[in-house]
């Protein structure tokens, strides 16, 4: 795809329109306005017409609304990161502490069914950010409103939202499951937790899909393609991590079956937590290589939201005066 960003054919390097462009809202010819004019018939900026693809002449109360669906997700991802090392601490020191306090083998199976915290608030917590960070979803995937629309992306949009919302429903669902009592079978329970997890990853993916292509029409194509790359290894690290779910779940649910081949099946779930641990660890930088990403794209969208919104302030057919030159672009290969 190709962002033809101030082309010779559209208009200048200053940014005038040098052809009878017709505009997309009411049609009318926009030769020999600038770029950051507004229609003299619709009032609709004119780059809208020149360059659908640029942001800053999207609307900016749409801008706002995805820029909104930003911020939740960068604190919710913050949220996760905080209780995610938490959780890693506190679960390297239960396991070397139920080494230590037991003669024999643990049973990890009994200890974590005893404890209320990995039973009931762990799932609830769970829950509850798995819902913010789909509602952030669903707004940064907020389809922009006609005319002009600068937005192209419907199916990676559509995709995001439907992984989001099954997402979420998978987690509910594993959770109320899971506290009725109703999946008594470690196996069955690691089963629905690797599903959740594999759905969650592929929801992650196509996220970053959706922060490529707004950094695409920012235009920034450095940021587009870190944030394709990031999307990527996470969505993979995350697939990693639910498979580990099974195979965390079919050795305590039968460990006998280690003992049988001489491994004992305490030192089998500790590696298994210890390479599981270390994945965690690589999703966590993935998340914080993503919550850079997502502070550089609200922070672009914050530009562009101001931009446009000092053009609609501005007469019909005039500009805002630009704080600087802007200098000519080629046109940019995603």
């Amino acid at each position: 795809m190709t962002l033809g960003y101030y082309s010779p054919t559209g208009q200048d390097a200053s940014g005038y329109v040098m052809q009878p462009i017709p505009c997309r809202g009411c049609g009318q010819a926009l030769q020999g306005l600038h770029e950051a004019h507004r229609c003299p018939q619709c009032g609709i900026p004119a780059g809208r017409s020149v360059q659908p693809g640029i942001l800053r002449f999207a609307p900016p109360t749409w801008l706002g609304v995805v820029r909104s669906g930003l911020l939740l997700e960068f604190w919710t991802i913050i949220t996760i990161i905080v209780l995610s090392v938490i959780g890693i601490a506190g679960g390297i020191v239960w396991v070397m502490g139920a080494f230590k306090s037991s003669k024999g083998p643990p049973d990890f199976q009994a200890m974590m069914g005893r404890s209320p915290l990995i039973t009931v608030a762990i799932p609830i917590i769970g829950v509850i950010v798995s819902g913010l960070l789909t509602y952030g979803i669903w707004l940064i995937t907020t389809p922009e409103p006609q005319p002009g629309a600068a937005y192209e992306g419907p199916k990676t949009r559509q995709t995001a939202r439907g992984l989001a919302l099954f997402s979420f429903a998978i987690s509910a669902t594993s959770v109320v499951i899971q506290m009725a009592g109703l999946l008594g079978d470690p196996i069955v329970v690691g089963v629905v937790q690797s599903v959740a997890t594999l759905v969650s990853a592929s929801s992650f993916v196509a996220l970053l899909l959706v922060l490529a292509e707004l950094s695409a029409y920012v235009p920034d194509i450095k940021l587009a393609a870190r944030a394709r790359t990031t999307g990527w290894c996470g969505g993979i690290g995350m697939a990693v991590m639910g498979a580990m779910q099974v195979l965390t779940a079919v050795m305590v649910g039968d460990g006998r079956q280690f003992a049988s081949r001489g491994t004992p099946p305490g030192g089998a779930f500790m590696v298994a937590g210890c390479f599981n641990a270390l994945v965690g660890l690589f999703v966590v930088v993935c998340y914080i290589i993503y919550l850079v990403t997502l502070y550089q794209v609200a922070g672009r969208v914050r530009q562009a939201k101001d931009y446009s919104q000092s053009i609609l302030q501005q007469p019909k057919g005039q500009a805002p005066v630009p704080a600087q030159p802007v200098s000519p672009m080629p046109p940019q290969e995603l």
